[in-house]
């Protein structure tokens, strides 16, 4: 049975008066005024939202065990913090606002992809201003780029939001099969795909050790690389804490070979997706409150 998951906090989190007024402050006073204003909003989300503290408290118990009650309030009001700073930097870009994509590698992810020519999966988490990870697309000329994501529920926060350039061809979790075949031919065609690889929805997941305790990590994208011999890169937006520009930092790439019978062993993408997940433990440590896990699949 498909894994029953709660749904995201982003559906009736945030109303159109509110972002009205801070896409006012970012008009009148920029992204560094809209964003000092934050702090001010979340903490009272901090102190009222028990709803959004139950669904970060297993991360946030797992990244600081140490905390007691009273510090892990404060962790969460950090993390939300964030969070809203990233929703703002989304919409600063969708007004325009020039915000540099860089790449610290130099771009010898990219090179590196280039001569392997297979399909490319990248392979997102809810981590900093992901949707401005999609940018990194333009880099690559005369290249179809697909998004498999669940249908944005609250039209504020639309997947596309920090992506201005290319088109994208966003394929829904709700379509039969849960997008799946769609994304598989688009592989299939030598076409980019990118997807979540830190929140399942209801489909098959694994449970992998992070931070001393487990986290459940989805099976689907491992399963479509395997079956098309993609290539998995992990890829985290990590801004500038003054939000002046976002570097895109790449996981180790993972080869997925297809073999002739179409059929993987689990223990093999087990091993793969291991990779993935212990980056993501770096990305946890070393960014805390850029980590947005709130899908309760954390213990």
């Amino acid at each position: 049975m498909p894994d029953q998951i709660p749904e995201n906090l982003s559906a009736h989190r945030g109303n159109s008066w509110g972002i009205r007024f801070f896409q006012a402050l970012l008009a009148l006073g920029g992204v560094r005024v809209a964003s000092a204003f934050i702090p001010v909003v979340t903490f009272f989300y901090a102190l009222f939202d028990r709803t959004a503290f139950q669904r970060c408290e297993p991360y946030l118990r797992l990244r600081f065990p140490n905390a007691g009650s009273f510090g892990l309030k404060r962790h969460f009001h950090r993390l939300i913090t964030e969070q809203g700073r990233m929703i703002l930097l989304g919409h600063a870009i969708a007004s325009g606002k020039k915000i540099p994509v860089t790449e610290p590698d130099g771009g010898k992810t990219r090179q590196e992809l280039a001569v392997l020519g297979k399909p490319v999966l990248a392979l997102f988490s809810h981590f900093g201003c992901w949707q401005a990870s999609m940018e990194w697309f333009d880099l690559f000329p005369g290249s179809a780029f697909n998004v498999l994501a669940q249908p944005d529920v609250n039209a504020l926060l639309p997947k596309n939001i920090a992506c201005t350039g290319k088109n994208l061809n966003l394929i829904s979790t709700a379509n039969l099969g849960g997008g799946l075949m769609e994304a598989m031919a688009a592989l299939q065609r030598g076409e980019f795909l990118a997807m979540m690889g830190d929140r399942t929805a209801g489909g098959e997941s694994i449970s992998q050790p992070v931070l001393g305790g487990e986290m459940a990590f989805p099976l689907s994208p491992w399963l479509l690389a395997s079956r098309t011999g993609a290539t998995v890169v992990p890829v985290f937006a990590l801004p500038t804490p003054d939000l002046s520009h976002i570097e895109l930092c790449f996981g180790r790439p993972v080869p997925m070979e297809a073999p002739a019978n179409g059929r993987v062993p689990r223990a093999q993408l087990e091993q793969s997706m291991r990779s993935y997940v212990q980056d993501y433990e770096q990305m946890c440590n070393s960014h805390p409150y850029l980590m947005f896990r709130f899908d309760g699949q954390t213990r």
